[in-house]
């Protein structure tokens, strides 16, 4: 099932899952997660609703990339991708 989705015609992609409390000074707080892509590495756009994690529900994300044919599509949609790479908001790679 598709939560969100967006056309993309461009050979390089940047995507970003933000994850925040929804109030620091809380001992344990509600954390906030949501989506978003950016075609050029500085403007994201967000794709979805922000969402609260819950134990049972989310823990952690999960990184997928496919590729989808419309309906009217004589033939099945492909991606190639040569690789990916994660970083910490600061830029370290994990």
């Amino acid at each position: 099932m598709a939560v969100a989705s967006a056309p993309v015609s461009t050979t390089a992609l940047f995507f970003r899952v933000t994850v925040r409390p929804e109030n620091e000074s809380e001992i344990v707080p509600r954390v906030l997660c949501s989506f978003s892509y950016s075609l050029d590495g500085k403007r994201f756009t967000t794709l979805g609703k922000e969402f609260v994690a819950r134990e049972g529900q989310w823990v952690g994300a999960k990184v997928g990339v496919f590729a989808l044919a419309g309906a009217k599509a004589n033939r099945l949609g492909f991606t190639d991708f040569d690789w990916f790479r994660i970083e910490t908001v600061g830029g370290k790679e994990q």
